[in-house]
């Protein structure tokens, strides 16, 4: 599975460990799934302002929640 790496500012910090603590999730789930969700609506907005077209669109799988 590939990887990233992302430098966030100590408070994103602070509120990805708080959400940690109080889901139990993992680091690597939560952030997975915040990276899905975000860069999903950001291509669907590039879509709409046809910047990306839909067919340009890869398939994935949301990740395991």
């Amino acid at each position: 599975m590939p990887q990233l790496s992302v430098t966030v500012t100590d408070e994103v910090y602070a509120i990805v460990k708080a959400v940690l603590l109080a889901t139990g999730k993992t680091q690597s789930s939560a952030c997975g799934e915040w990276i899905y969700k975000g860069a999903l609506a950001e291509m669907l907005e590039l879509q709409k302002a046809g910047i990306i077209k839909p067919s340009d669109q890869p398939k994935t799988e949301q990740p395991d929640e």
